[in-house]
């Protein structure tokens, strides 16, 4: 886990051509004129492949999109902004990918010639757009007064393409950081786009309940977990007093998992088993040993949806400022789960709403747009 730099941006900064690696993020600071920030998309927003390709296929392929970006900059600067790249990129652990994207951006910054700072998120995480976590480098950004510029507006025709937006990133990272928002075209040649709009964008986040079953453990000697990440497993497993806690998220094995369990069984310990558990062919052995030794165990059925377990995960990315768990893995969980049944040796079935504790984690990342 890595900690985000927080930058003083009200002092004036300069480091020329050099980058900075920050965890997952790359960064290079060349001058900051205000607390007041023109934060600017990358690729579709200032520069495109010249090509004509969606990726450049090297460090000479790329063209300006418009053709006035230095005049805007300039302008921007006089009205004492401090300019901004707010980029996401990925493959970047791949040398020939990172040697593009960094030099892309250093022959873009070249040719414009003015103090111009950059911040590329090279990873899933808490600082890929539209998360917070780049704009939270500049510690004490005035949001309010400040605009950010992006194609990924989750449009349905780009009218410099005819295409739909690939995204709603940069819309949605603005929303999150609280500034004013602009398409490139809008932003950079208003008079011939004044008349194309946006739609109106709905809250993304999912809902939740706001209750749940009370639960009285004190009939039985194991319970068993079952739910997609991100789903709220842990945190009641962790709540249950009196039992010991079997994770393969801790043990890496399910091989020590089943070992560690019968281990507790033996010792007439409660224990709970806290993994996704999602297939009966998973659940089987850890059942069959529950009855080998003769003991009652309660299912607590995480009744979490795969959009919701998405938005968890993302959150969850958030609070812990970490690398997301792949969608790959929720999409796997989801098409291989099997509904529980008392048939398995389960004595009884509980199903279980996520419902979110604000006494432990932010509402306010919570709310965001994801």
């Amino acid at each position: 886990m890595y900690e985000v730099k927080k930058l003083n941006i009200n002092s004036s900064i300069v480091i020329n051509m050099s980058w900075i690696q920050k965890g997952n993020v790359q960064i290079q600071l060349n001058k900051f004129n205000s607390n007041k920030i023109a934060g600017f998309d990358l690729d579709h927003t200032l520069i495109k492949p010249k090509s004509g390709k969606t990726h450049p296929k090297d460090v000479e392929d790329f063209e300006l999109c418009f053709q006035n970006i230095k005049q805007k900059f300039l302008q921007l600067q006089k009205e004492d902004y401090s300019l901004v790249i707010f980029s996401n990129q990925s493959s970047f652990d791949k040398p020939e990918r990172k040697e593009i994207i960094l030099g892309r951006v250093e022959k873009f910054l070249e040719l414009m010639g003015i103090p111009i700072n950059v911040i590329i998120s090279t990873a899933h995480d808490y600082c890929r757009k539209p998360n917070t976590g780049m704009w939270e480098f500049f510690n004490g950004a005035d949001s309010k007064n400040s605009i950010y510029v992006g194609d990924a507006a989750g449009r349905n025709r780009n009218p410099l393409t005819n295409k739909k937006d690939f995204s709603c990133s940069d819309r949605m990272f603005a929303l999150n950081v609280g500034c004013k928002f602009y398409t490139p075209e809008k932003f950079f040649e208003p008079d011939k786009y004044n008349n194309v709009g946006i739609h109106v964008l709905q809250k993304t986040f999912t809902t939740f309940t706001s209750s749940q079953p009370e639960l009285d453990f004190e009939d039985f000697e194991v319970v068993m977990m079952i739910g997609p990440q991100a789903s709220g497993k842990s945190t009641l497993a962790e709540s249950m007093d009196g039992f010991a806690v079997v994770s393969q998220d801790q043990l890496k094995y399910k091989a020590k998992c089943l070992k560690l369990l019968e281990t507790h069984l033996k010792n007439n310990e409660k224990v709970v088993i806290d993994n996704t558990n999602g297939k009966k062919s998973t659940r089987a052995q850890y059942l069959e040993l529950v009855k080998k030794y003769n003991k009652k165990v309660l299912c607590i059925n995480m009744n979490v949806s795969k959009e919701q377990s998405m938005f968890l995960v993302n959150y969850r990315c958030k609070i812990d400022k970490k690398i997301k768990y792949p969608d790959v893995a929720i999409h796997t969980y989801f098409k291989n789960y099997e509904e529980p049944g008392e048939e398995e040796g389960f004595s009884k079935i509980v199903e279980m709403d996520f419902v979110p504790n604000f006494s432990r984690f932010s509402e306010g990342l919570f709310n965001q747009y994801y």
